[in-house]
């Protein structure tokens, strides 16, 4: 622990009594109001006996080279934003052809699942397994890499598809089976 010494307090109480005296006093004035009132109507008096500058419109002074290009730049952008504002106005407002992969839209008929085998799955060995589950390609594969099946038993109820779709799940190298018409 330090030890208190009397020279401190004495020294701590002048820069205290110091700082007191400091806020009392009035700060002084941050401008002089009067002086710039003066200069300002002595600029206005001077633009109203030159006037003809101020009709012209160019009484600022220091435009520089700059005012030009963002004046050019200003028209750019309104014109840039005219087009866009027409092409919104004018455009297709059809809705995207967009399809999933259980829409039955452009399928031959009889398509009753779609899969998405694995790249890993070699054709014959798809070939085999689809001959085993009486299923058959009937179109595919599209950008996707989906082939749509068909039962080879043309009175299967939903039943046997359901029974159809939990075997190509449970066999390996399928990434996508899937009901056409969606889940069922």
């Amino acid at each position: 622990m330090k030890k208190h010494d009397a020279d401190d307090d004495s020294t701590d109480l002048a820069w205290q009594r110091a700082l007191r005296q400091a806020m009392a006093e009035p700060p002084p004035p941050l401008t002089d109001a009067e002086a710039g009132l003066k200069r300002l109507m002595r600029r206005i008096d001077e633009a109203e006996a030159g006037a003809a500058p101020a009709a012209t419109g160019r009484t600022r002074r220091g435009g520089g080279p700059l005012v030009p290009w963002l004046a050019a730049a200003v028209v750019v952008e309104a014109i840039g934003l005219s087009v866009l504002g027409a092409g919104l106005l004018w455009r297709d407002a059809s809705p995207a052809a967009y399809q999933t992969l259980s829409a039955t839209a452009g399928e031959p008929a009889g398509v009753a699942l779609r899969i998405v085998p694995a790249p890993t799955l070699r054709a014959d060995e798809l070939q085999a397994l689809l001959r085993g589950l009486e299923l058959q390609i009937v179109s595919g594969p599209n950008a996707a890499g989906a082939y749509g099946l068909a039962l080879q038993a043309r009175d299967a109820g939903a039943e046997q598809v359901a029974a159809k779709v939990a075997a190509l799940r449970a066999a390996p190298g399928m990434r996508l089976v899937e009901p056409v018409g969606g889940p069922r």
